[in-house]
């Protein structure tokens, strides 16, 4: 086992630095406080990356980098993971942050549990789920100045909201003009065949858009 500071190639075309273990047979190794070795076509298994040095073998676009800057990194980040960097962030750099989105230090709070509403509505998505069955969680309190701010329906006092609410929290980063043309238009065509109760049916299912 080799410890230390490692330039090479991991399964990649370009050369990088990573430190960690690397774990292989190797039948000399040399003596002493410093030295180099090259090794050419040595299998085995380096482990104990950081994240940084892991996405460098894991992507192509972060291994182009020896110290690769932020907005790369951010980039290898799940939504989740952004949502949790946040909440490790200093004062300053919030602000920041909520400034960009046109939101004061004050707006913290509705904003984080923003992100949170949407990382529900995602993981849904990503779960193959009926997307119309859609509610927040019952263990999610919604903001009370988001609802105030969004006019949000909760199902119980700062509690479980549905699609079309979700939407609304959406439309806060994203437009979401497309989604309520189609909803609008599927009403429509149920007006036109005589189906008035399948849009109430389904407005009581995903709330008022």
């Amino acid at each position: 086992m080799l410890e230390g500071e490692f330039k090479g190639r991991f399964n990649s075309n370009s050369n990088n630095v990573f430190k960690g273990k690397f774990y292989s047979i190797i039948n000399t190794i040399p003596t002493g406080n410093h030295f180099d070795m090259l090794f050419s076509g040595l299998k085995g298994n380096i482990t104990e990356l950081n994240y940084v040095d892991y996405q460098k073998i894991l992507r192509e676009y972060v291994n182009e980098y020896y110290h690769p800057p932020l907005w790369v990194i951010i980039k290898t980040l799940m939504f989740n993971d952004l949502i949790l960097l946040l909440y490790g962030l200093n004062t300053s750099t919030f602000n920041l942050i909520l400034s960009d989105f046109g939101l004061t230090p004050g707006d913290k709070a509705m904003f984080l549990n923003s992100l949170e509403i949407l990382r529900e509505l995602r993981n849904y998505c990503a779960h193959g789920e009926i997307i119309t069955r859609f509610r927040t969680s019952n263990v999610l309190e919604i903001n009370s100045s988001l609802i105030r701010k969004l006019n949000l329906s909760t199902k119980r006092i700062k509690y479980i909201i549905k699609l079309s609410d979700s939407i609304k929290v959406l439309n806060l980063y994203v437009n979401t003009n497309r989604i309520k043309t189609r909803v609008q238009w599927f009403y429509f065509k149920n007006v036109i065949c005589g189906r008035k109760w399948l849009n109430k049916k389904f407005k009581d299912r995903i709330g008022e858009m």
